[in-house]
């Protein structure tokens, strides 16, 4: 008997709800350890900023910094600290001020995946690699007047005058569009190249083209370097193509970002948060 399409998409559903309760019963808590130097209360508070972003099943141990020895903290899959002496531990240490914001912590958070192939799950609302890689500086407006490639130029020209890329990423950039083109469709570019050498960490810039739902043409370009290195974990990479891939499948949505002004707009569109004011959008 020939399996209706209906009934597929139901089955599929079920095993996924399956595979996904199979995972959250094997998956082991990350356990983190809070550090302060001015004692527990002030790493409770720590604590309740950082909880904000993790996984709601996240383990958290708070210490002074006298109780913060080697044995005690190596045992932890992640260290969060706001004493300014450093820590001698084998767990990767996130040093935080004790007044820090979420894109801080996050952008933390995802250097150390990428940095140190730390398996690090992040809170339903946090999980938008886009949003959480990126920052005010990275968020660019473009013109529709220009094309894509003037409008990559201007990325370019804006990261390079911030120190984040230099003229031989541009050059690196340019050979790799004459192989290939790196427009995903009509709607959304993804062009994508390694840094030079020296580099140690991923950047990524989104460039927002204001257009109304009927108008033809490039609504957003996400512009990404990555290091060069041979020992890191990929994983990080296929999550930002995925997430890549999920947006192009909604025209609506890309339509509404490209008329965004602002990376606090875009962060929480991405991250599912209600708007809390009316956005400002382009005419």
């Amino acid at each position: 008997m020939q399996v209706p399409l209906v009934e597929v998409s139901l089955l599929t559903s079920y095993f996924q709800v399956f595979l996904e309760e199979q995972r959250r019963a094997c998956a082991v808590a990350l356990r983190v350890a809070v550090v302060s130097d001015v004692g527990r209360v002030s790493a409770r508070l720590v604590q309740l900023q950082v909880a904000k972003v993790m996984a709601d099943d996240t383990d958290f141990s708070l210490y002074s910094l006298d109780e913060a020895t080697p044995g005690t903290l190596n045992d932890f899959d992640l260290v969060i600290s706001t004493a300014l002496a450093p820590l001698q531990t084998a767990a990767p240490v996130i040093q935080l001020a004790e007044v820090f914001d979420r894109d801080e912590l996050l952008g933390h958070i995802n250097r150390l995946r990428f940095d140190r192939n730390a398996s690090i799950p992040l809170g339903a609302g946090s999980r938008s690699l886009l949003a959480n890689l990126l920052d005010r500086d990275r968020f660019i407006k473009l013109s529709p007047e220009l094309d894509y490639r003037e409008n990559l130029d201007l990325m370019l020209d804006h990261l390079i005058q911030l120190g984040y890329v230099n003229e031989r990423f541009r050059e690196t950039l340019a050979e790799r569009e004459r192989r290939s083109s790196m427009a995903i469709d009509s709607y959304l570019a993804f062009p994508h190249t390694t840094l030079p050498k020296g580099a140690d960490q991923i950047v990524l810039a989104i460039g927002v083209i204001p257009r109304g739902s009927d108008d033809e043409g490039l609504r957003i370009i996400v512009l990404l370097g990555v290091p060069e290195k041979s020992d890191y974990d990929d994983t990080i990479l296929i999550d930002i193509y995925e997430e890549i891939i999920r947006l192009t499948s909604d025209r609506a949505g890309l339509d509404r970002i490209s008329r965004y002004t602002s990376y606090e707009q875009f962060f929480l569109h991405m991250t599912n948060s209600p708007l809390t004011w009316p956005p400002t959008l382009y005419p």
